[in-house]
């Protein structure tokens, strides 16, 4: 049995997508889609609790759809994308995270690690505290 987190980001304004609603979905014996879990990201690009805490996937096909349509009209920024839907097998378990880096106009996806997520996003922090203290540095001994 699987886990499964999701984090959206707009890499045209280089911050989280709040606001972004998700509904996640597996698909049948029939190949149609049911509904498993819906909810809107908050200001991180986040869906803590898409699932409940203990919940487990079992192996199969499934999808998000990402409703971008809403998110970009409320920043008054025009889309090609209505919504984006990703497809995706499972398997029998492990931690699945399904990033969605997304702009106006284009959007990518890859199977992510949150801790590998996680190292990263304070990698890049601490690489951007020491750049900011640097040129504190060099403007200071002009």
């Amino acid at each position: 049995m699987s886990t499964i987190s999701t984090h959206v980001l707009d890499t045209a304004r280089g911050l989280p997508a709040r606001g972004i609603r998700i509904t996640l979905q597996s698909s049948t014996a029939d190949h149609k889609w049911e509904d498993l879990a819906m909810g809107s990201t908050n200001a991180d690009g986040r869906i803590p609790d898409l699932l409940p805490k203990d919940s487990k996937l079992a192996a199969g096909i499934y999808r998000m759809r990402f409703d971008v349509s809403a998110y970009f009209s409320e920043h008054k920024t025009k889309s090609f994308y209505p919504y984006i839907e990703v497809v995706f097998e499972l398997g029998a378990d492990g931690h699945y995270h399904v990033p969605l880096l997304l702009s106006p106009y284009g959007y990518s996806t890859y199977r992510g690690s949150w801790n590998a997520h996680f190292f990263l996003a304070r990698f890049f922090t601490g690489l951007a505290e020491r750049r900011c203290s640097f040129l504190v540095a060099c403007v200071s001994a002009r």
